[in-house]
């Protein structure tokens, strides 16, 4: 029925559309058991796996649920443009409309980015890039910015050189400071055991070719360059 306060329905309505039109406008579906209950729209003229609900469950579970039929998807659009994209796989798409992992973001800019931002106490922001040839540091590279610091902490270029302290690393690794500090790399074993030892290993395509280690005790330690065969 319909009244001043406005339509009462029990049963079911086939309507060509309806259109709510007010100062503060809402519809309201009222569940007056603990069941699942929503809006459905599907193609009368289509498959029966073409379809979409919304439903909210008002049992124990509590939860408002998206569904659509065995192949469908759902799209986020800002001025009909595409902005995000959940496929039937449930791959999130956000950029591009054919994700191909759990979450995939595209772009074409300098950087495409990722943020993650604890704003807790001692927290940070720290942001993943993957560069383009448009970005100050150079394209085909990924990186961790320090969004706090505006500093970069670590670069992986596409050769696979990895720079700490530099975003042009020119060695598999390498370490850059830019302080009137010492700057170090540390391998270490906390272990003081008599066979305890730390160091770094050197190699070529036949193996193990030598090492620089320090052989731990309790008094101290050894250090040792020697050759392997």
């Amino acid at each position: 029925h319909i009244d001043s306060a406005g339509i009462d329905v029990t049963g079911t309505v086939t309507a060509d559309g309806l259109t709510v039109e007010a100062n503060a406008p809402y519809i309201n579906i009222s569940n007056t058991g603990e069941n699942v209950g929503g809006i459905k729209m599907y193609d009368s003229g289509g498959a029966s796996t073409q379809y979409f609900n919304l439903t909210y469950d008002s049992g124990s579970s509590n939860t408002v649920g998206f569904d659509t039929g065995a192949s469908g998807e759902y799209t986020f659009s800002v001025n009909t443009s595409e902005k995000m994209r959940i496929d039937s796989s449930g791959n999130v798409g956000i950029g591009t409309s054919t994700p191909d992992a759990p979450l995939e973001i595209e772009g074409s800019g300098g950087g495409v980015n990722l943020s993650i931002n604890n704003t807790g106490t001692s927290g940070r922001q720290y942001i993943l890039q993957s560069t383009s040839s448009a970005a100050s540091l150079g394209g085909g590279k990924f990186a961790i910015y320090d969004g706090d610091a505006s500093a970069h902490r670590l670069v992986l270029d596409s050769s696979g050189q990895l720079g700490i302290g530099t975003v042009s690393p020119t060695q598999k690794a390498e370490i850059s400071n830019n302080a009137n500090s010492s700057t170090w790399l540390k391998v270490s074993n906390t272990n003081t055991g008599s066979g305890a030892a730390s160091g770094v290993l050197f190699a070529n395509n036949s193996g193990d070719t030598g090492a620089i280690s320090l052989r731990s005790s309790a008094g101290g330690g050894d250090l040792l360059l020697r050759t392997l065969s």
